[in-house]
Order: structure tokens, then sequence, then C-alpha cells
């Protein structure tokens, strides 16, 4: 961005002629459509964002790290949230966020005080993982909410059964 963005100026600077000074801006808009409208669509994960050369974030998952801050845990929390009487079966309703793949902080500060954090995933009734070094995978269960940006999975909710 700052090479582009040097390159821009230095061409707006030495054109000489008004026309192509508003050519240089113009092809640069044009040129930063396509990331911009990327960083929209991933909103609010645009440190996921992986340009064309990488094949844009379906190229990149599972060659590169995405969502390494886990930050699509809110996202699972908040669902749970917004579910809790649907979901709660008998008793309290308990989530484990895995260690191995996950600070559980991330999921466990946007939870609702009715809804226990556990750090015993037998004793779970839900798994809110990462995909993040296939944690989504790593746990039996059904899922039931999945955290997606242009088609890849950054967070799961699953049943334990």
């Amino acid at each position: 961005m700052v090479a582009a963005a040097w390159t821009g100026v230095q061409l707006v600077t030495h054109l000489t002629s008004a026309r192509w000074r508003g050519a240089a801006v113009a092809l640069a808009a044009l040129l930063s459509l396509d990331p911009l409208l990327g960083l929209i669509r991933l909103h609010p994960y645009q440190y996921i964002f992986f340009n064309r050369f990488a094949g844009g974030l379906q190229g990149a998952a599972g060659r590169f790290e995405a969502d390494y801050w886990g930050l699509a845990l809110r996202e699972t929390a908040e669902w749970v949230n917004r579910n809790r009487s649907l979901l709660k079966s008998r008793g309290l309703l308990k989530v484990f966020v895995p260690h191995n793949c996950a600070e559980p902080s991330s999921a466990g500060r946007y939870l609702d005080p009715a809804v226990l954090l556990t750090d015993n995933d037998l004793a779970a009734n839900y798994v809110l993982a990462p995909a993040r070094f296939g944690c989504d995978r790593q746990f039996d269960g059904t899922p039931v909410f999945r955290v997606q940006r242009e088609g890849v999975t950054l967070a799961v909710v699953k049943v334990m059964e």
C-alpha cells in the first residue's frame, strides 16, 4: 500500500497535463475498488483479507492462517446468547472453548452470565471452536452455527452429543 501510494503521488506530481493527472487518479481509484469491496465483505474481520494473488480468502484458507486472533469466537458467543432459551436442554448451559486453539476468554467475555464457560469438554453441552488448526473438526457433534466469510468457515458452534 505504501509503495502504491508513493507511486501514485509521483505520477500525479510529475504529470504535467491535468488530463493525465485525472486519468492517473481515476485509475488508482478503480484499482482500489476490488480490495475495498473485499474488506467490506469481510467485516469485521478485515485482517483476514488476502489479495487475488493468494487466491483471496478461499485460496489462502488451509495454506495460511486466517482468523489468527480468534475474533470469530465473539460471534459464536453472541449467537449462543441469542439462542440460549432454545439451546438450554436441562439445567445449566455449558460451553467449552478448546484451549489448544484459542483463548477461552475470546468467547467467554461475551457470553451471558447465565451461560457457563467450562474447561471440561466432556461436561459441555456445546463447543465453540475456531477453524484455526482444524479445531472445528477435532470435536464430534453437530454444527448448529458457523461464522463464515467468502465461503470459508472461521468458527463453529457444535452440539456435544
